[in-house]
């Protein structure tokens, strides 16, 4: 009987059901998907049982112009650590060389992509969860091969395949264990391990992850303390280096979101990940104050149904239950039309962020929505409190007293959610102005027409595909090039002397890459300085870039250069600074070494065309070199991939905004409808008495004059905060003045302002005769 009372009151009171309906499917929804980002975001690398004991060494190489962080050491670090350190339970090294290697089966190539090579010390610090074989004997001799269990259904079809073997450019590999992929949100992800001992020759290698797995008793502190000795001993006097070499813990915890190291895995944002905090509270908060200012209005109309109710002899309990059921059925129906909207939702989600969802994701959105019952139930109940609080005889009388406890809590409310509105839609303001920033910033070449091709390591066509296209295209469209496919950085950086003319000399820590000649006309880069002397062009020539030139302390011109182990040449020139990376770092400092006989050796090649003809170069490749090409893209779709994650958080941000700003503006109007009806005696008299539309624009205004002062003094400073933190992440920023953020809270207000309006005109419209006739 409660049930069908409680649904028929629903039912005719549809302003009310469907904003609260509206409101709660809205919330779930969306924070649903916030929650899974945050989560995934957050919990990296807690797969691994031993997380917080687990940490992995970088080195710092300090040199007299600039520091560097590497996120590799050489092959000896782990090894002294555990030799030398009773904190250090286990330690091992993860090899970058011999990554992802060609494989053969059965005459078929097979692409591997998170392929390593490691000792057996990496299944004690990292968890594997073996479908087939056994940890301890998975990994213990020359030739073993552990795979994923998405390799081996894709290379054998089922994960039954131990013994199976597979051919490579360095032998033969068996495999001797499949294990449980790693889940999305790990930051080494390894689809295959083999096994590699190491003697000393990569003592002197830096091209070696560095995971140490501390003690249960050992903290962070003693560790860096044993770094820090480590290094004196490793590097101090080590002739071999002529930087100040430092070791560096990083923990797993902490690492996803360490962007400032080089040759590393991509990272997260934890400015993003705030913001999407930020948009989910904002939800909530919008939410909340919506149901609590419309369940305060609602029950000042109810009020002298709940007077009567309360003198026919009803209790609080009775009237507390009934609340509470339409409330209940109102967020069982939300949960419905939530579910409905998150399937509706998965596929787009996946495509921006990368997440998959997995029955993880589902236990902690049903925690949420046990949640959302909870925040229903609590808004609810602070109005039916704030009219039970009231007298039955103010009910009976209609009083209504805008100076009540409860009408300051609205309007609090309110300002509250205005302000974290206002900070939202800054920022992605922000965001928007520093994005086209990017689009339009000079990257120093010309990234129209240019395409990107790289091949992998078992590459036989070089040569053939470079004459194959150059055929095509025409001399001076095609440049070769080589460089490290390490991390995510596109560059490795090496120790080089400099010396000048005069034997002057300075060591400087670059980047460095090896070209052909025609790289600085297909890529379009201006020489700022070539001088060469004829007799010196029979010598290794190297060309260095603008910011290089500026870390020279010596006057003379740079002559020669020479590598740490001894190679090196002449200066060729100087080049204009151009971004090679993306704009989340300044320009480092750049060697581009010249050589003649690249051809046989790239890894990369740049090509210049159009657009039509793209469809004979694809030909060209798919029919020739189709196994061996790694990837083919237009380098504007390289530069896009650098602030795909920027992009992806502006348009969850975007959406999230303008779902909270219609609900904003959906619950300040409903709040006015219901104030509008409850006053609708007092707006007939008015209007009798000469009230116009500027007074009743006046007398609805004035309910938010001071909501609108209040989220200006707060927004603006929380908004230029925002901002810094926003911005920090680039190295090359949109200049800003603080002025900027009046336009969007600007707006803001605006917007409710003219909820306003209407609401006025709507009064303004009204016969007052039919008013007091009905009263």
């Amino acid at each position: 009987m409660r049930l069908f009372i409680s649904l028929r009151k629903l039912y005719r009171d549809r302003l009310y059901t469907l904003t609260s309906l509206f409101s709660l499917i809205i919330l779930i929804s969306s924070c649903s998907f916030i929650l899974i980002y945050v989560a995934n975001e957050l919990l990296y690398d807690h797969h691994h049982q031993n997380h917080s004991r687990i940490y992995r060494i970088s080195s710092v190489w300090n040199s007299p112009t600039s520091t560097d962080q590497m996120a590799i050491t050489n092959g000896q670090v782990g090894e002294y650590l555990e030799s030398n350190y009773s904190l250090v339970s286990r330690s091992a090294r993860v090899s970058l060389i011999g990554k992802n290697p060609g494989f053969m089966w059965r005459e078929q190539q097979l692409e591997t992509k998170d392929f390593y090579r490691s000792e057996p010390s990496v299944l004690d610090i990292f968890t594997f969860k073996m479908i087939n074989g056994s940890v301890g004997q998975a990994l213990s001799k020359p030739g073993d091969l552990m795979i994923n269990e998405s390799y081996a259904l894709k290379m054998f079809g089922t994960t039954d395949c131990l013994g199976e073997r597979i051919e490579t450019d360095g032998g033969s590999l068996q495999i001797t264990g499949v294990y449980e992929d790693f889940p999305q949100n790990v930051d080494l992800n390894i689809n295959g391990l083999m096994y590699q001992s190491f003697d000393q020759r990569s003592y002197d290698q830096f091209a070696f992850y560095t995971y140490v797995l501390l003690q249960e008793d050992a903290t962070e502190t003693e560790l860096e303390g044993a770094l820090a000795e480590t290094s004196i001993q490793l590097f101090g006097d080590n002739p071999k280096y002529d930087e100040d070499i430092r070791l560096k813990a990083e923990s797993l915890n902490g690492l996803h979101f360490i962007n400032d190291i080089k040759v590393d895995n991509p990272k997260g944002s934890l400015t993003n990940v705030k913001l999407m905090i930020l948009a989910g509270l904002l939800l909530i908060i919008i939410v909340t104050v919506n149901l609590t200012n419309l369940n305060m209005v609602k029950s000042l109309e109810g009020l002298k149904k709940i007077a009567l109710h309360r003198i026919m002899g009803a209790s609080r309990r009775v009237i507390i239950m009934n609340f509470m059921l339409e409330l209940l059925i109102i967020w069982v129906l939300a949960v419905i039309g939530s579910v409905f909207l998150l399937d509706l939702g998965e596929g787009s989600f996946t495509s921006m962020t990368g997440i998959v969802l997995t029955p993880v994701h589902f236990i902690y959105i049903g925690m949420f929505y046990l949640g959302t019952l909870f925040l229903c139930l609590f808004s609810g109940m602070i109005g039916i409190f704030y009219i039970l609080s009231a007298r039955p005889a103010q009910g009976l009388r209609k009083f209504y007293n805008p100076a009540l406890p409860g009408d300051v809590i609205r309007k609090g409310l309110v300002t509250f959610q205005f302000v974290v509105a206002s900070v939202l839609v800054t920022t992605f303001t922000v965001l928007l102005l520093q994005q086209a920033f990017i689009n339009k910033k000079d990257l120093g070449y010309n990234p129209e027409g240019l395409m990107l091709l790289r091949v992998n390591d078992q590459t036989k066509q070089r040569m053939f595909i470079i004459n194959e296209l150059e055929q095509y295209l025409g001399a001076g469209h095609v440049a070769a090039f080589w460089q490290p496919q390490m991390g995510k950085d596109e560059l490795m950086f090496s120790s080089i002397k400099l010396i000048s003319e005069d034997g002057e000399s300075q060591e400087v820590v670059s980047n460095d890459m090896i070209i052909d000649e025609n790289y600085f006309e297909v890529l379009g880069i201006h020489k700022k300085k070539e001088e060469l002397p004829p007799e010196l062009s029979s010598q290794p020539m190297a060309y260095l870039n603008q910011t290089l030139i500026d870390q020279i302390v010596y006057d003379g011109r740079v002559a020669k250069f020479e590598y740490q182990w001894g190679t090196g040449g002449v200066v060729a020139g100087v080049v204009t600074d151009f971004h090679y990376q993306s704009m989340h770092s300044r320009i480092q400092p750049l060697v581009m070494v010249v050589d003649p006989e690249i051809s046989n050796t790239w890894n990369g090649l740049y090509i210049r065309t159009r657009m039509d003809q793209m469809p004979r170069i694809r030909r060209i490749l798919q029919d020739q070199f189709a196994e061996d090409v790694i990837d083919l893209m237009p380098v504007d779709q390289k530069l896009e991939a650098y602030y795909s994650r920027e992009q992806s958080v502006l348009l969850l941000l975007g959406s999230f905004m303008v779902m909270g700003l219609v609900l904003a503006a959906l619950g300040i109007y409903t709040v006015l409808a219901y104030l509008f009806r409850y006053r609708m005696f007092e707006i007939a008299m008015r209007k009798i008495m000469g009230a116009d539309f500027r007074s009743l624009v006046v007398l609805f205004g004035r309910e938010f004059v001071s909501v609108a002062v209040f989220t200006l003094l707060l927004a603006l400073p929380i908004a230029m905060l925002t901002k810094d933190q926003l911005l920090a992440a680039f190295a090359y920023q949109v200049d800003l003045h603080w002025t900027i953020h009046l336009i969007p809270i600007g707006l803001l207000l605006a917007g409710m302002f003219t909820v306003v309006l209407f609401v006025a005109l709507r009064a303004a419209r009204l016969n007052p005769s039919w008013i007091l006739h009905n009263e």
